[in-house]
């Protein structure tokens, strides 16, 4: 994620801290163990990780089928990204921040941002093959993710880390 962001800062730059958001899918074991090596690979390159949830739910399905079917829905990622924003600005000031993003319910928080910090210069970029039209409107700059980003960002395919523990990066990940 470091290298990802990196990537939408300009020369005479500097990234302070990076933050990832994110939640460890419960549905399947070897999908966890993935999220927790690609969390502790994110924690040696210096990200700070901070962990939403899945909550079982049971949804109908649409139409006239009507049946139930079991599934899963994240918690606490957008609200999460959300506090961190409004906490950060108000404690720690900083002159820009990078929101990769297109949830629009993260409007909200970056109008108080801007409103703690009028300074506070606000880039969203919107990955791949999204549009965060609510999210572009209250932010300062607007960039759209491109796979040439991605690539450049891809972590090394092994990670040696604190005690000589590697993390090998999966084929389907590359």
């Amino acid at each position: 994620m470091w290298k990802l962001v990196e990537c939408y800062i300009y020369p005479e730059e500097s990234l302070d801290k990076v933050y990832y958001f994110t939640a460890s899918p419960p549905w399947s074991s070897s999908k966890k163990r993935k999220h927790r090596d690609l969390v502790k690979a994110q924690k040696k390159y210096g990200v700070h990780v901070i962990h939403g949830r899945f909550r079982p739910v049971t949804r109908k399905c649409l139409g006239s089928c009507q049946e139930e079917y079991k599934t899963y829905e994240e918690k606490r990622t957008d609200v999460n990204i959300a506090v961190k924003l409004v906490e950060l600005t108000a404690t720690h000031p900083f002159d820009k921040a990078i929101l990769i993003s297109a949830d629009s319910d993260l409007t909200p928080a970056v109008e108080a941002a801007k409103h703690l910090n009028p300074q506070l210069k606000i880039t969203v970029v919107t990955p791949i093959k999204l549009r965060g039209k609510a999210l572009h409107n209250v932010a300062d700059y607007k960039r759209n993710m491109k796979p040439s980003d991605l690539k450049r960002s891809v972590l090394p395919r092994v990670i040696t880390l604190e005690k000589d523990q590697t993390i090998t990066c999966p084929d389907g990940w590359l």
